[in-house]
Formats: structure tokens, C-alpha cells, sequence
């Protein structure tokens, strides 16, 4: 019994959706009515520009031909502007890299070799001691990301001396 009854809710619920699920076939005739409706609407739409409030076709196409030169200029100042940054970022990366490369050849050069070292011992531990080398290091400074050359360091010299008179 109990069989029965699940058996016929289940087929009453499966017609149910069977019948839901086809759609509704739309013909030429039914087509055709909607595009006289929207022919009319145009027409009169056209006719009652003014009254409605809204601006004539040739003023609203002059408004969207304006927007779409100021959005064509803003984004080719967007895309210049993307440009010069990305090509920014990558001088800087090379000469952050230039930089790097410099300072690593600074210290090799600077620091001395293992086979000149010698130790001494201070309170039972066993330090490095490095002889001073004299080596020639350019002078300047390092400022976005570029050494900039100072020149010589001579002592700056008065540009007249005077001499007593004898």
C-alpha cells in the first residue's frame, strides 16, 4: 500500500516537470507583432524628443563622439604613463644591480687574502689579525643608484697668496 502511494506521488511529481519543462514554441506572426510596437515607439520617440526632455540624435551622437575621444586620449596617457614606469622600475633594478656589482668588487679587492693573515691569542681565544693594504678606491658616492665620481682629494688652495713686501 505504502508502495502504491510513493509510486503515484512520484509520477504525478515527474509529469509535473515533464509539462514545465517544455517551452513555449514563438512563431513569425507573434514576431512580427512586437516589431510593429517597437517600429511605433521609435517613430513616436523620435517625434516627441523635446517634449520628452530628451536631446536630439544629433546632439546625443556629438556627446558620444566627444566621450570617446576623451577616453581615447586618457587611456593612451594611462598607457604612456604605465610605460614610463615599468621602464623606471627596470633602470632602476640595473642599476641597483650595477651598484651591487661595484660593492662586491669593492670588497674583494679591499679585503685581504687568507694566506697574509696571521693570529694572535687573547684570553685563550684565537683572533685574525689582517694587515692594513693600500689600495686605490675611486672616490665618490652612491646616489639613485648610480656612483657619482667626486675626483681627486687635494685640499682646496687659496687662489691669490698674498706675500709680505720686503
Amino acid at each position: 500500500m505504502k508502495m502504491r502511494i510513493v509510486f503515484l506521488i512520484c509520477f504525478i511529481l515527474a509529469s509535473v516537470i515533464v509539462t514545465a519543462a517544455q517551452a513555449k514554441t514563438v512563431t513569425n506572426a507573434d514576431l512580427e507583432k512586437y516589431s510593429r510596437e517597437r517600429v511605433k515607439a521609435e517613430k513616436d520617440l523620435r517625434e516627441n524628443y523635446a517634449k520628452l526632455g530628451f536631446s536630439s540624435p544629433e546632439e546625443f551622437e556629438r556627446r558620444n563622439t566627444a566621450d570617446a575621444k576623451e577616453r581615447a586620449e586618457l587611456a593612451s596617457r594611462l598607457r604612456q604613463e604605465s610605460e614610463q614606469r615599468t621602464r623606471l622600475e627596470a633602470e632602476r633594478e640595473a642599476n641597483a644591480r650595477l651598484a651591487a656589482a661595484y660593492y662586491n668588487y669593492l670588497r674583494v679587492r679591499v679585503e685581504p687574502q687568507t694566506e697574509n693573515t696571521s693570529y694572535f691569542w687573547s684570553y685563550g681565544r684565537r683572533y685574525r689579525f689582517l694587515p692594513r693594504q693600500t689600495q686605490y678606491q675611486q672616490p665618490g658616492y652612491f646616489a639613485g643608484g648610480q656612483f657619482w665620481p667626486t675626483g681627486s682629494r687635494t685640499a682646496p688652495q687659496p687662489m691669490f697668496r698674498i706675500r709680505p713686501r720686503n
